[in-house]
């Protein structure tokens, strides 16, 4: 039930001084008990109320319905109003209140602004669809809530200051990095804002079992929960469920959405029954390694809005995991699984990945590597083949495939535009790759960790439609290949390797020592005539200037270029910025480059053509800048 302040319409005439009156009177009063007095009114009595005042309403959104990621968003009504109704109750009130003033708490901005002062974000977004009013004044109340990040004594005491400065300062995002949270400083900051955070992410801290279940039972509102490593002292919490004061009875997160958490094995470790009694409207959960259960546990419990579950298990999912799983009757998007037991039954996982079948969009099975010897086929159960007809995105390591043809298939997965392939070094694509493998004329990208030659042309023969190709542990012959078999890639990601190397004559096509345009030897990255985005990253081996001047300049239809791992001269840049600028480049992002260097005839080192399209250059190695 949406919590909302409904006060009876009541047609009187005020004074002025009647009105300060009635102001301060409701300025007074303890917010919380005016919730408390007006929480069991419904929706349609408040809707019903705001008619007799005259003011527009709209649809009130249940726990159920919001979703909190796309916040602001409007909700159409499943049963409109009565205009007519509301018209013609407007008319008579006008008849009979003729001369007098109508004035209710609901309609006092002052009033709304304490109201709406404490409230979580959940109702926020309720209260903005009543009226405009409501609207109005709960965005100004959203503009007041902060996000915070916090990792000292220091930050935590600059934090309060600035909410005493500014008492009407709320925090919605609390970020928390090695940090003791008993301390007495950050308690004080938690109390200030424990109604209004919908947002807390514990990256690393310490905290006493007590305080934690204190301050959970004082945050009911959260929307996403982060939880890294929690300890209490040397051990980890046992972080649900939180129990209410003086009372067994277990604390349900209501509005929570997202949450994510670890789970380190000790006899305190956080079961996974336990969340979902805890957290029932989750949209998205991240379990990293949650324990063996007995799969009785979880009868009778749903996570109806569960749409994105990961489940990194560090020592391997089983059996039993899998029967707890399928005891919720989900209905997920995303589905992620990480290392499996050798010891899993193959029929078991099939039959809980195919039950998903109507709604799985994505799907990622990973398997984790041993640090000592990364490129060790480990050999764990094979879930293949199954069929998932809605499944766009796929991600498959190399332990899960024994025959390509059961991945690159219509039958299997239909609807499949992107697939992400995980070899390592060392692994065998003879032995899972056909000689006649069949066509996917759905697959537009292709993601690929690790491949030989061979497998690469049968890759593009098996894709004719593939527009965009993100390949590591990239090399010159594997660029040749692209170049020759892909003659349409829009989209083109490589990175080299300290295994293999990317030199300049692979993307200029020139031998060693050439620059002879007549003595060009091989195809070279100017083929690539729709080429829209090209990015390289050389974290090992950097190629020279000749790369870009002999080979990127060539590519007409460029719009986006990202190159890092790289050092250019200020004399180049500025070349290679003029040529960009007359292929209508639209954005250039050059790592390790002189910035101030760069355009010094161009303010800023951006140009403008005559037509209007810019070209930039950015050598922080963050995120690009669009023209």
């Amino acid at each position: 039930m949406i919590i909302l302040i409904v006060y009876f319409y009541q047609s009187v005439a005020l004074t002025e001084s009647d009105q300060d009156a009635t102001i301060k009177y409701w300025e007074c009063r303890n917010r919380e008990l005016i919730a408390e007095e007006f929480s069991n009114n419904c929706t349609m009595e408040v809707e019903a109320k705001l008619l007799e005042l005259g003011e527009p309403t709209g649809t009130l959104m249940t726990e159920e319905k919001l979703n909190v990621e796309a916040s602001g968003k409007s909700v159409t009504s499943e049963e409109p109003m009565d205009q007519e109704e509301s018209i013609k109750r407007r008319k008579q009130d006008s008849n009979n209140n003729v001369g007098q003033v109508v004035t209710s708490p609901v309609l006092l901005p002052a009033v709304l602004e304490l109201v709406f002062a404490d409230m979580s974000l959940v109702d926020l977004h309720n209260c903005r669809q009543v009226s405009k009013l409501w609207y109005k004044e709960a965005t100004r109340t959203l503009g007041l809530r902060l996000k915070i990040d916090i990792n000292d004594v220091k930050s935590i005491e600059s934090v309060l200051l600035k909410l005493k400065q500014q008492p009407r300062l709320r925090i919605s995002e609390l970020n928390v990095d090695n940090i003791n949270l008993n301390e007495d400083s950050f308690q004080q900051l938690f109390h200030k804002s424990h109604l209004t955070l919908a947002v807390l992410r514990i990256t690393d801290g310490q905290v006493t079992l007590a305080n934690w279940y204190k301050m959970m039972r004082k945050a009911p509102n959260l929307v996403v929960l982060e939880i890294g490593a929690l300890k209490d002292g040397e051990s980890h919490l046992k972080l649900f469920p939180v129990c209410r004061q003086s009372t067994h009875e277990e604390m349900r997160f209501v509005h929570l959405r997202y949450l994510e958490f670890v789970s380190y094995g000790s006899p305190s470790s956080v079961f996974l029954s336990d969340v979902i009694r805890s957290c029932p409207n989750l949209k998205k959960l991240i379990a990293y390694n949650f324990p063996v259960e007995n799969p009785k546990n979880f009868e009778g419990l749903k996570l109806p809005f569960l749409e994105v579950f990961y489940v990194p298990q560090l020592g391997g999912l089983g059996d039993t995991h899998v029967e707890c799983l399928s005891k919720l009757n989900l209905s997920l998007r995303e589905l992620m699984f990480n290392n499996f037991e050798s010891e899993l039954s193959p029929t078991l996982i099939r039959k809980f990945i195919e039950s998903q079948n109507d709604t799985l969009k994505s799907l990622l099975l990973t398997q984790s590597r041993n640090d000592q010897d990364p490129f060790t086929e480990q050999i764990p159960s094979c879930p293949f083949p199954f069929k998932l007809s809605n499944l766009t995105y796929l991600e498959v390591e190399k332990p899960f495939v024994r025959n390509m043809s059961h991945v690159i298939s219509t039958d299997a997965f239909p609807d499949l535009s992107h697939l992400y392939l995980r070899f390592h070094p060392g692994s065998n694509w003879v032995r899972c790759l056909p000689k006649n493998l069949r066509t996917h004329d759905g697959v537009h990208h292709l993601t690929i960790q690790w491949i030989e030659e061979k497998p690469l042309v049968q890759m593009a023969k098996a894709f004719p439609n593939l527009r965009a190709l993100d390949i590591m542990y990239c090399d010159d012959n594997l660029l040749r290949v692209i170049y020759t078999h892909l003659p349409l890639l829009e989209i083109l990601n490589v990175e080299d390797s300290e295994y293999r190397r990317i030199t300049d004559e692979g993307l200029t096509g020139y031998s060693s020592g050439s620059n002879d345009e007549s003595l060009r030897k091989w195809p070279y990255v100017g083929s690539l005539k729709n080429l829209h985005l090209l990015s390289l990253d050389f974290k090992f081996h950097p190629v020279t200037e000749k790369s870009i001047l002999k080979g990127i300049v060539d590519a007409t239809s460029l719009k986006v270029l990202r190159i890092s791992g790289m050092q250019i001269s200020s004399e180049v840049a500025n070349v290679i910025l003029e040529k960009l600028i007359n292929l209508k480049t639209h954005c250039m992002h050059v790592e390790d480059c002189p910035m101030h260097e760069i355009g010094s005839d161009t303010e800023g080192g951006t140009d403008e053509d005559d037509d209007g399209s810019e070209a930039s250059v950015l050598s922080d190695g963050g995120s690009e800048l669009e023209a």
